[in-house]
């Protein structure tokens, strides 16, 4: 599956859970015991609720979504107010901003890094992603949490530096993800980096 990001939008979005369909059965030979649906805004968008049960469905296998794990990732850190960095368009952002309130979480600052067909989600360095965080520091230091939402970005080696800076627990995409999915296969004794999320997972 590709996607460019100068055609993110939500028709792109749906498309791509489609695509998550073949997908998913093409990995049936392993038969693994969970599938993950590992895009944050096609998992949140109106529409996409169904992708999971379709996926479900198709390979008699339970299966997670980003956009899932981040709600009930929030919930463990009883984060109720966060600072949202993405690098989503702006009628993207509005939707997230609305998905999260739904679910009763206040985005306090949202700011997004810019991409386009020249610079892509893939191409954003973690450097980037870290510097727009610093930039609004004194916000998250106000709020319960900060959300670093998109699988694309690649910041799961930076959250224990921006922890340790920012005073505040940092959800990402990946990280909740990754969280979920070891949640859920039982695997409570993690040994990895001591992120906030993986030690509220174990209280």
């Amino acid at each position: 599956m590709r996607r460019t990001d100068a055609g993110l939008d939500f028709a792109s979005l749906l498309e791509m859970g489609d695509e998550a369909l073949p997908a998913a059965r093409s990995l049936m030979r392993t038969r693994p015991e969970v599938i993950l649906y590992g895009c944050t805004s096609g998992s949140f968008i109106e529409g996409s609720q169904d992708i999971p049960i379709r996926i479900a469905c198709e390979t008699d296998t339970h299966c997670l979504t980003t956009a899932g794990a981040v709600l009930a990732a929030h919930e463990a850190l009883g984060a109720r107010n966060v600072v949202l960095i993405t690098p989503y368009p702006d009628a993207v952002n509005h939707a997230e901003i609305a998905f999260l309130k739904q679910a009763g979480i206040v985005v306090n600052l949202c700011d997004s890094l810019p991409c386009d067909a020249d610079h892509p989600i893939g191409a954003v360095s973690d450097a980037e992603t870290m510097a727009l965080a610093f930039r609004h520091a004194d916000a998250i230091r106000e709020a319960d949490a900060l959300f670093i939402s998109c699988t694309n970005l690649l910041t799961l080696d930076r959250i224990a530096t921006l922890e340790a800076r920012l005073g505040r627990p940092v959800i990402s995409s990946n990280l909740a993800s990754l969280w979920a999915v070891l949640r859920h296969l039982g695997h409570d004794a993690w040994r990895g980096p001591n992120w906030s999320l993986m030690a509220a997972g174990r209280s």
